[in-house]
């Protein structure tokens, strides 16, 4: 059973405001895998605001909405985020901004290693600790 569907999602750039991409086609993401392209120029940018329409499909409210992702770069786990939003009505449309900045300019990728590089996101959405959804992301940029 589905307990959260995803409505649609936008990046946008922090410092100028700009959408940078904005995806409305979630209707498979807890159904498996999904693809979804990014532009490079993302990348560049020192922080990132990611907003999240979703909904809840359940009857009764999610008491701790979180999510954690595990982003993984190459089929190996670089990094895991963690994310908190709380309590949720039953059957509400919400909107959840995160805020994700850039680490240091040491470690930036060169645009041939981005291209092709196998970035997946496994999200896994959480009521307390109890599994709400999972959902994989295949992220390619051009």
């Amino acid at each position: 059973m589905d307990h959260l569907q995803i409505n649609w999602m936008q990046i946008r750039d922090v410092s100028s405001g700009k959408v940078l991409w904005k995806g409305s086609n979630w209707t498979g993401a807890f159904k498996g895998d999904m693809s979804v392209t990014l532009p490079k120029a993302m990348l560049r940018c020192p922080a990132v605001a990611r907003e999240i329409n979703f909904s809840s499909l359940r009857a009764e409210p999610i008491s701790h909405l979180r999510l954690v992702q595990n982003i993984y770069f190459n089929d190996v786990l670089v990094e895991t985020w963690k994310f908190e939003f709380g309590f949720v009505i039953p059957m509400s449309q919400n909107s959840w901004e995160t805020l994700v900045e850039a680490d240091d300019e040491e470690g930036t990728l060169q645009d041939d290693e981005i291209e092709s590089a196998r970035v997946r996101i496994e999200t896994t959405f959480f009521d307390e600790d109890t599994v709400l959804n999972v959902s994989h992301v295949n992220i390619s940029y051009e």
